[in-house]
């Protein structure tokens, strides 16, 4: 009996011993290589666009940075979501298998909406108005081994400033700013100025029939009555110069049209300031003329000045 209890203890060994080799042998198993993506900065920066100088570190620039990783078809695979706040903030750590990637980093100061498209699995990082500064960088890398890189972004919005000049009367209610394609589309197009960025390719997008372009934003003038100078600013995403065309105007309190102006061909390009200045409010007093002119303002030598 004993003889018999002993066979049957060793071969329940020799079981529970070829179960765990067959576990820790695992020929399915995928192999991972460590990705270490290092977030030095930016590539370029124009001096005085915020004050602030190349040499800044990336929380000055960056509050919210995020991470994707698509594959070969532009699926997502991976996304990663970081925080100024974080102690890692800008060191990306990762694990990936053998292939080919395309790796986008995208930075903002102030938070924005990241999402699908409408249409389509495409990933969209969405703009709207006043918006904010952001950053932003693609690279495809390649995994077949351990990966540690540096990367830098580049700024991919214009600012603009806009400035009125005479006192905002007593009647003003509500200030709408309206950045559009210059000249402006049929109507029927559905297009708009494109506020939308394809993080697996970099092309900038208005979406379907204008879902992802920029619509009018209201300021509230209440508070604001008899000042003059008023100024405010806001960013338009862009991949290079272009035209737009900025429409203001101001409403009374029963929501009535008190005045409008179309500011045509401004010029706007990525890591540059535009300046509009002038007055919104001649049409109520026609002793003001109407100035329109191209210049250079001290901002910078590749600023444009508008006075309208």
């Amino acid at each position: 009996m004993k003889r018999i209890l002993l066979s049957s203890l060793v071969l329940l060994l020799a079981l529970v011993s070829c179960k765990k080799d067959n576990e820790t042998s695992d020929p399915g198993a995928v192999k991972k290589y460590a990705v270490a993506l290092n977030i030095t900065g930016f590539s370029q920066v124009t001096r005085n666009f915020d004050g602030k100088t190349a040499q800044d570190t990336l929380r000055d620039y960056v509050q919210h940075l995020s991470y994707f990783v698509f594959n070969s078809t532009q699926g997502l695979i991976k996304r990663i979501d970081q925080q100024a706040s974080d102690s890692s903030f800008g060191l990306i750590l990762d694990s990936l298998s053998s292939g080919t990637y395309t790796i986008a980093l995208i930075g903002s100061y102030n938070e924005i909406y990241i999402g699908p498209s409408v249409l389509g699995s495409d990933y969209v990082a969405y703009f709207d108005l006043p918006g904010t500064d952001v950053f932003y960088r693609k690279t495809i890398i390649t995994v077949n081994g351990n990966v540690n890189q540096q990367l830098s972004m580049d700024r991919v919005v214009a600012k603009v400033k806009v400035t009125i000049t005479d006192a905002i009367p007593a009647a003003a209610n509500k200030l709408f700013i309206h950045p559009r394609v210059s000249p402006d589309p049929p109507a029927e197009t559905g297009g708009g100025l494109p506020a939308g960025l394809i993080l697996s390719t970099g092309e900038i997008t208005a979406g379907t029939r204008g879902s992802s372009s920029y619509h009018p934003y209201a300021i509230a003038l209440d508070s604001l009555i008899g000042i003059t100078n008023y100024t405010t600013e806001f960013y338009i995403l862009t991949d290079g110069p272009k035209q737009i065309t900025v429409g203001l105007m101001t409403t009374n309190t029963t929501g009535g049209t008190l005045t409008e102006k179309n500011v045509l061909n401004v010029n706007i390009d990525a890591n540059k300031r535009t300046v509009l200045t002038g007055k919104l409010f001649d049409a109520l007093n026609p002793a003001n003329g109407v100035e329109v002119g191209i210049n250079n303002p001290q901002w910078n030598a590749d600023s444009t000045l508008v006075n309208f």
